[in-house]
């Protein structure tokens, strides 16, 4: 069973999420002092599956404490609405955190976007436990493969089905970003690239893949490599083929 922590100043305030994650079959506990405790508190937050930081909290706050909750590894959701924070000199607190609890949100996009985060951390915690490594992993089923494929935002498939449809081939990062973003490249979406190429990297190794599958050539672009594209082949990987990747170049 996953284990939900909300951190609050405001414990009853949070009965309603609470309640929603309990009729998810998730345990939930919900703190107003963890966060103001030294580092004995690891243990106890690294039993945790899903940390939720309360809008009680105020973004300042939240500055000074993200950088010691992000050395567990267990993803972090803020409750609120990113907007609000979009224009102010905080704006890049909304790439700090792995995902929004926004009320105004539909319930289901929510259950899903919760679930694709903890499936992610739950199968790199039973990769990393079980000592996994290239040389003792087989193909993964097609089990793994479906949950790998869940767990892969929007814009991470789109990565890899563009990569993937390169068959082997190197892809410039401007390339990568007209066919994403349907826009030239600029320092802002070169930016979210490699953060993408970053988790799809560690979405990658988490199922038993060395991670140059995915490789990087500096100065060039990236591809994939054989073992990754045969896997992906060999469970039907989507297909979308695209002009700026048929015209591609060995």
């Amino acid at each position: 069973m996953e284990r939900v922590l909300i951190l609050s100043k405001d414990p009853f305030g949070e009965k309603k999420l609470q309640e929603l994650f309990q009729r998810l079959n998730m345990e939930v506990y919900c703190s107003s002092s963890l966060l103001s405790r030294d580092q004995s508190c690891a243990d106890i937050i690294s039993y945790f599956s899903l940390i939720i930081i309360s809008e009680t909290i105020s973004t300042i706050e939240l500055q000074h404490y993200l950088p010691r909750l992000k050395k567990y590894n267990v993803p972090i959701f803020r409750r609120g609405n990113p907007a609000k924070i979009r224009q102010s000199e905080l704006a890049w607190i909304e790439n700090e955190v792995d995902g929004w609890i926004d009320e105004d949100a539909p319930i289901s996009e929510m259950i899903e976007n919760v679930a694709e985060h903890i499936f992610s951390y739950l199968i790199d915690s039973d990769t990393n436990e079980a000592g996994l490594t290239d040389s003792a992993v087989t193909i993964p089923s097609k089990e793994i493969y479906a949950m790998f494929m869940r767990s892969l935002s929007k814009n991470e498939k789109e990565l890899l089905i563009n990569l993937y449809n390169a068959k082997g081939r190197v892809v410039p990062r401007e390339t990568l970003c007209q066919l994403i973003w349907e826009a030239p490249s600029t320092p802002s979406n070169l930016s979210q690239l490699s953060s993408l190429i970053v988790k799809l990297k560690a979405k990658i190794s988490s199922i038993g893949f060395d991670d140059n599958e995915l490789q990087t050539l500096w100065g060039k672009g990236y591809r994939i490599e054989e073992e990754l594209y045969s896997f992906l082949k060999k469970h039907g990987f989507p297909s979308m083929q695209k002009e700026l990747i048929q015209n591609l170049s060995f």
